[in-house]
This record gives structure tokens, C-alpha cells and sequence, in this order.
């Protein structure tokens, strides 16, 4: 194998890794804001159930905030492998 063909050869290889690594950033991406959206629409239920709620922060139940965090961590997690495989 040439000098040349395999340096064409890790150029692609180093192509393959932003397009994966773009790929699972644009899907996390998409996934934080399909929480987000979850989040606004629990919200605004939880609103229109309890119209007469003194404190937004009332409306919103611990053990969501708690299943929210875990979902951010584990993005978190998943970001810096992605970080890490780019790196190799």
C-alpha cells in the first residue's frame, strides 16, 4: 500500500468519526429537546390540574426531577465517550 492510499485510507477513517460522532450529538441532541418538551407539557398539565397553585415548583413532583437527572447524567456519560472515541 502506497503513501498516498493510506493516507486517503485515515482521512476516511478520521470522516467516519465526525460523521458518527456528529450523528450521536444531533440524536442527543434531539433527545434532550424531546425532554424539554415532556418537561413543559407536564407542566402545563400539572397547571391546568392544580389551577389554583400557589408556586410552580410545587407542581413539579421529586421523583421527575429525579428521573430528569439521571437522563442528564447519563447524556452527559454518553457525550464523553463520544468525545473519547473521537479522540482515538
Amino acid at each position: 500500500m502506497s503513501k498516498n492510499s493510506k493516507s486517503t485510507a485515515n482521512l476516511e477513517l478520521v470522516a467516519a468519526r465526525f460523521v458518527y460522532a456528529a450523528a450521536a450529538v444531533s440524536t442527543l441532541g434531539d433527545l434532550l429537546e424531546t425532554i424539554a418538551a415532556g418537561i413543559t407539557v407536564q407542566i402545563l398539565e400539572q397547571k391546568a390540574n392544580q389551577a389554583g397553585a400557589a408556586a410552580l415548583g410545587t407542581a413539579i413532583q421529586e421523583e421527575d426531577v429525579l428521573q430528569m437527572n439521571q437522563q442528564i447524567d447519563y447524556l452527559i456519560n454518553e457525550l464523553g465517550e463520544i468525545r473519547q472515541f473521537i479522540q482515538l
